[in-house]
């Protein structure tokens, strides 16, 4: 259940956002299901395509990703006179990253957004933000996006279960690349929530919720962290789980 881990984005200049919405859309036209039959539910032809891709390695799929793309650098998809703006939450009156120096206020993917250009089947395997950060990922345009999401309550649990079941795979948790069925985590006991985030909806992800998904097709999504006067205990929390080495 282990994802291939992809190259890191280059600064080759091998797509511009055109071409590389040809190059998804043209792979979305012409994939070959291997094991979903054609459904009435696109998204759930999808979903089954995906987890027996995930669980047989017969198949070698491999997609683009377009992720982590500093919003500070490639710009932003928000309009410059939107009310809503990943951009400017980490200086709002209720947010403590206000009080950050303003020479280091800009930390790319936490207090200024990643931007994501997805493709079917591209994939973001389970993990909790870093710090236990609330997350906001808001979607422009494009094809849904599936999530899996474990609620607070259950990150002890979902922690036990890794180091029971995948205690050897340690470091693939670490580096992001191993992806567990949910269907798996249901009958371990664990609670598993999906959604479906379409464009102009926004996905919050709470402290110490782990979360998992992929793509459904071309879709362009802006992702933000965000530190919330409730998150202080959280933030306290990992810093204590850090020094005893219980979370990296």
């Amino acid at each position: 259940m282990d994802l291939k881990k992809g190259l890191p984005f280059s600064e080759d200049n091998k797509y511009t956002v055109g071409s590389f919405r040809q190059y998804s859309q043209a792979f979305s036209r012409d994939y070959d299901y291997k094991f979903a039959r054609s459904t009435a539910c696109p998204l759930l032809r999808n979903e089954i395509e995906y987890w027996n891709l995930i669980q047989n390695y017969k198949y070698d799929v491999s997609v683009d990703y377009a992720a982590d793309l500093a919003a500070s650098k490639y710009g932003s998809q928000f309009p410059v006179s939107s009310g809503f703006n990943l951009g400017t939450l980490f200086s709002q009156k209720d947010s403590l990253f206000q009080f950050i120096s303003r020479k280091t206020q800009h930390v790319n993917g936490v207090t200024f957004p990643w931007v994501y250009f997805g493709t079917l089947f591209s994939s973001f395997c389970w993990h909790v933000e870093d710090n236990f950060l609330y997350a906001l990922n808001y979607q422009h345009q494009g094809a849904p996006k599936t999530w899996y999401f474990l609620p607070q309550d259950q990150c002890e649990a979902f922690q036990a279960f890794l180091k029971s079941t995948y205690q050897r795979k340690n470091k693939m948790v670490q580096e992001l690349t191993l992806q567990i069925n949910p269907i798996e985590l249901l009958k371990a006991g664990l609670k598993v929530y999906k959604a479906y985030q379409r464009p102009g909806e926004t996905v919050v992800n709470f402290p110490k919720c782990f979360h998992a998904g992929f793509n459904n097709g071309f879709n362009v999504n802006e992702a933000v962290n965000l530190a919330a006067p409730d998150w202080l205990p959280f933030g306290q929390e990992s810093v204590r789980l850090f020094r005893v080495g219980k979370l990296k």
